[in-house]
């Protein structure tokens, strides 16, 4: 259901809520506020924020279920949410030094202080018709009842009608603030500059994401309608937006000419129309004009702190521009051989001009994901921190460096401290899919699945946001939604490798050994230098008894650096210790137990080194060891119970009660986070 004017109720309730908060009075069903007798008038977002806050009172309500709650998809920071409390405690008259209403909670959120009950539908007809009507005779009562309902129902037919006006621009305005920048036209004549247009789309996108009030559809969501040929309103009725933003560039060199158009979805006529010429170190200076021409034409704000963001870390020579943005397109590419080219770029900007803070920002992004995605080592990590820490020391506000720091101690297994610099980077650019992604996909290695899919659908427009979501769904057992989704976006990503490696789980679990191998080799043809389709294919040679092939292609998978290099060789030393090569199988378990050791020495937190700790202790016959570490993997966030169920190297403690209870633990986490996320996916304006 799609929100267009006035305030939206639970779909699964029949009468709208109200709640007595101290002296206020708040009806969900009339849509307004009042103290004694008189109507305090709220904003329509500050409204949802109190209704929120009365319905989990007197518990704190966290600033995320805030954001998801009354925002919904559209992704905003916590400063947001504090300046709509700022507004909401303006308009109650309240003090937040001393409140009386709504109080913050360091740390986590906030929650209503006065006392909250709620308001029921009998109470308040009965006081409507007054304190004696127990007296009355039933004909008598029925007569009254009839009559203040018609004097209630002309009094709102006379309301509405004296002001339609009111009701109309209100949904004009809550629709045209959702905004959505749509791919720049390349109009150069060279397909060398694509990356140009892409880049000053991507750019103006993040303009706009600081100006308050603005719901702005991410960048890699517009990005799938680049040479779509669609009309605009048809787009826009897809993505729910009001207001439009295109352009095309031209390029002369080191000039550029940039055509932009903000134009009304409904009607498809123009706002306004503007040409730039302009050289490229001028671009964050246009893009943040363009934010600002925005803003007044839907009467929103841009603040100078915003201003400022908007040419962060900025260069004035044209070439280091120039070579920036060509590094952000091929990092956005995501293979090994685009993650060196960016590399390379990235470097060339930062030797024309040293204190370009974005493309320093941007050298400490690769190396993260060269040492996290493609395992070349911890050094890389080390460089990444240091490099990310030098863009910061240039500017403190740059996204791209709080995602790289979040990404190097991702890596190092230090979540909380990573969850802490996706969300400042995802504080500082709140439509930045990759935090958003980054955030998601540690909820789901704490073996939190249920807040993976709720961050995941806030960036389920996009075919790859979207193949992530379906892989999260799978994974709670929502299959028919899961292939729903798969069927949305297979046309656009036909090789799809998060995909495939999850459904080799599930296809090799259900003993579809066939399905499972083709899916392998499929990986292993589109992701060559990734060890998953030998390894997943290993493991269904392993499951069907072909032991030769298994050990073949573990092998392969061993020989492949990288973040499942050590899971293979437990699949080889296992494999090896069956086969009577006891002395070759102990060297690979010796290796991954000293690996894990250290890195849970070092602090990482990640439940698949307990888990193979649990692995090697097994097969090595220390039960009480085995079982310890299992349990520590389960507290860490292991969930996969039915796997470890046909676990054959856990046969040792396989029928001890630990090992049962830890089993029985996953299972009833798994059941908690399918029922909140089937409420989840229930949610209307979640729009699955």
């Amino acid at each position: 259901m799609r929100r267009v004017a006035g305030y939206p109720l639970k779909a699964s309730e029949n009468k709208p809520e109200r709640y007595r908060i101290g002296d206020l009075s708040l009806d969900a069903g009339t849509v307004t506020l009042t103290r004694r007798g008189s109507e305090i008038a709220l904003p329509k977002l500050s409204f949802e924020l109190l209704l929120c806050l009365a319905r989990y009172a007197p518990n704190v309500v966290t600033t995320d279920t805030l954001m998801h709650e009354v925002w919904g998809k559209v992704v905003v920071s916590d400063e947001t949410v504090k300046q709509r409390i700022k507004l909401l405690r303006k308009a109650l008259g309240d003090d937040s030094s001393a409140p009386k209403y709504v109080a913050a909670v360091r740390g986590r959120g906030y929650r209503v202080i006065a006392a909250v009950s709620p308001i029921s539908m009998e109470r308040t007809e009965a006081s409507a018709v007054g304190g004696t009507h127990r007296s009355l005779a039933p004909w008598l009562l029925t007569a009254l009842l009839l009559v203040i309902l018609a004097i209630t129902g002309w009094a709102v037919w006379l309301r509405e009608d004296a002001n339609p006006p009111a009701d109309t621009t209100v949904a004009q305005t809550v629709d045209a603030k959702r905004v959505a920048v749509l791919p720049f036209k390349n109009f150069s004549g060279q397909a060398g500059d694509e990356y140009l247009a892409d880049g000053i789309t991507e750019d103006i996108i993040s303009a706009l994401a600081q100006v308050s009030d603005l719901g702005v559809i991410a960048r890699t969501t517009a990005m799938h309608y680049k040479n779509s040929g669609r009309r605009i309103n048809d787009i826009a009725r897809e993505l729910e937006v009001g207001t439009v933003l295109e352009g095309s560039i031209q390029r002369f060199g080191d000039q550029l000419r940039i055509t932009v158009q903000m134009i009304d979805a409904a009607s498809e006529e123009h706002y306004w129309a503007q040409t730039y010429d302009v050289s490229l170190p001028d671009l964050p200076r246009m893009q943040a004009e363009v934010a600002e021409r925005v803003a007044m034409a839907l009467k929103a704000t841009i603040s100078e702190i915003g201003l400022e963001i908007l040419k962060r870390g900025s260069t004035e020579n044209p070439q280091a521009y120039d070579a920036y943005l060509k590094g952000r397109a091929a990092y956005r590419r995501w293979t090994r051989l685009d993650n060196e080219r960016a590399l390379a770029f990235y470097q060339q900007a930062v030797d024309l001009d040293p204190g370009f803070a974005l493309a320093i920002a941007g050298i400490a992004n690769v190396q993260a994901l060269r040492a996290s995605k493609f395992g070349s080592g911890q050094e890389w990590i080390e460089e990444a921190i240091s490099q990310a820490r030098r863009a910061l020391n240039l500017n403190p506000d740059l996204p791209e460096a709080h995602k790289a720091l979040g990404i190097s101690f991702y890596y190092a297994g230090r979540y909380q401290q990573a969850l802490d610099y996706y969300r400042e980077a995802l504080r500082l650019e709140p439509n930045y899919d990759e935090a958003i992604y980054n955030i998601a996909e540690i909820y789901q290695i704490q073996g939190r699945w249920d807040e993976s899919v709720r961050y995941q659908l806030l960036d389920s427009h996009r075919p790859f946001g979207l193949e992530q979501l379906s892989v999260y769904l799978r994974n709670l057992g929502f299959y028919e939604r899961a292939e729903a989704m798969v069927r949305q976006f297979e046309a656009d990503l036909p090789i799809a490798f998060f995909t495939d490696a999850n459904l080799s789980v599930h296809y090799l679990l259900n003993g579809e050994f066939d399905q499972a191998r083709q899916v392998s080799r499929r990986m292993q043809r589109s992701f060559p230098d990734d060890a998953t389709g030998w390894l997943r294919e290993g493991e269904v040679d392993l499951f069907a008894g072909k032991l030769a092939d298994a050990e073949k292609n573990f092998q392969t998978a061993v020989a492949m650096p990288g973040i499942w290099q050590n899971y293979a060789r437990l699949r080889l030393a296992h494999l090896q210790l069956f086969g009577g090569n006891a002395e070759s199988a102990d060297l690979l378990l010796r290796q991954v137990e000293a690996y894990s050791l250290l890195a849970i020495n070092k602090g990482h937190e990640a439940w698949f080194h307990r888990w193979h700790l649990a692995f090697i202790n097994s097969l090595s016959g220390n039960k009480e060891a085995a079982l310890s570490w299992y349990e520590r993997a389960v507290d860490s966030g292991r969930r996969r119970y039915e796997w470890d169920e046909q676990e054959s190297a856990f046969q040792l403690i396989a029928e001890e009660p630990r090992f049962l209870a830890a089993l029985q633990r996953q299972r009833d986490s798994r059941l908690q986070m399918r029922l909140k996320v089937a409420e989840l996916l229930e949610q209307p304006d979640q729009g699955l």
